[in-house]
């Protein structure tokens, strides 16, 4: 069969979780006879083609955003190159099944495949399908119900520095004043709201391509279920650090003497922190 993966930051010496997941899927299935072809958003400022772990990996341009309400809406701005090159390179590989870690920016790539009724396969690595800001905590840090228009706006804006929400009251008080090129350059960084409303959209669009998501906690399934994903399109695979090896380890384990856990990882669900 043929693979299509795609992910950000797949190259060495990225270390990330899903960067992990990719490079490990790839050998996996190089060692078992598919043809593959690794898409990885990058920092780059052209398409680059390279060989890595015996397999192709096309790095594809991403847009560094260093503002907070830009990098939380940038699900929502598409990008009409990788459309193209979608399609270009979905002909030319025609793959059997393309599978998704990191969409954020990739999105294009998922419509492709959505067109040509191709399966779809998505990691859920973190909440990313359901939450902008992936981690379902608002500004906070309290735990968040799901998203809507309007706490999605106070998330992100409680999640802006003193500096940019002042430049923000500014913006908004003064906005009739200043130039129409001024607006239309601040919009997209000042007009949260809108970019909020526009991302959530964007995310329904998404979950709605993707024919079968790959879970690993009840939690994630659940907060897909929430957001209209129906429960025949997730699986649960549970981690490897599950309820089971932490019983059966304590049962042989002396009472008085003590358990000594290294943990590394955000603190979540998703990383199994209730288990621990």
């Amino acid at each position: 069969m043929r693979f299509l993966l795609i992910s950000r930051f797949c190259t060495y010496p990225s270390w990330q979780g899903s960067a992990q997941h990719i490079r490990t899927f790839a050998k996996l299935l190089l060692e078992n006879n598919h043809k593959i072809k690794v898409i990885s958003g990058e920092y780059v400022d052209k398409v680059e083609n390279i060989m890595q772990d015996g397999y192709e990996l096309i790095k594809v341009p991403i847009t560094y955003y260093s503002s907070t309400s830009e990098k939380f809406c940038s699900v929502s701005y598409k990008n009409s190159d990788h459309s193209s090159l979608a399609k270009e390179i979905i002909n030319q590989f025609g793959p059997d099944i393309v599978h998704i870690g990191v969409p954020a920016q990739m999105y294009g790539f998922i419509e492709v495949a959505k067109q040509k009724n191709i399966p779809t396969v998505a990691m859920v690595h973190s909440y990313e399908w359901v939450c902008m800001q992936k981690f379902l905590l608002n500004s906070d840090n309290k735990k968040c119900s799901g998203p809507n228009n309007d706490s999605c706006t106070r998330c992100i804006t409680g999640y802006m520095s003193k500096k940019s929400r002042f430049y923000l009251f500014i913006y908004k008080l003064f906005k009739h004043i200043f130039s129409a090129n001024y607006i239309i350059k601040k919009d997209k960084r000042f007009n949260i709201h809108q970019n909020v409303n526009n991302s959530l959209n964007r995310m329904v669009d998404a979950r709605n391509d993707i024919n079968l998501f790959i879970a690993q906690s009840e939690y994630s399934v659940k907060s897909l279920m929430d957001n209209g994903v129906n429960k025949k399109n997730i699986v649960r695979v549970n981690q490897w650090l599950s309820d089971d090896k932490l019983i059966n380890y304590a049962k042989g384990y002396r009472a008085n003497k003590k358990i000594i856990i290294g943990y590394v990882g955000r603190l979540s669900i998703e990383k199994g922190l209730n288990i621990i």
